[in-house]
Parts: C-alpha cells; structure tokens; sequence
C-alpha cells in the first residue's frame, strides 16, 4: 500500500515534466497546493453526478 502511495505523489509532482509533447515544460503547475487525490475524487464525483 505504500508503494502505491509514493507511486501517486510521484506521478503528480512529475506530471509537469512528464506527460503531452506539445505542452511547454514547466517546473511547477498552476495548482501547485492541490493533492492528487482530492482531484481524483473530485474527478470521480463529478462524473457520477447526473
């Protein structure tokens, strides 16, 4: 369970460096005091909502 944590917060703090070609890089993103999984369940919350 803990490898799945670091895992997480790993691929949300490298998700500016790592990810679309096309997008400029940057060191940090505009939503830099967010917690990757507040925006899953937000995510998820809002997909579930009629």
């Amino acid at each position: 369970m803990a490898y799945a944590f670091v895992a997480i917060q790993l691929a949300w703090m490298l998700r500016p460096v790592v990810g679309d070609p096309e997008l400029p890089v940057s060191l940090f993103r505009d939503s830099l005091w967010q917690n990757p999984y507040v925006t899953v369940s937000r995510t998820i919350l809002e997909a579930l909502r009629p």
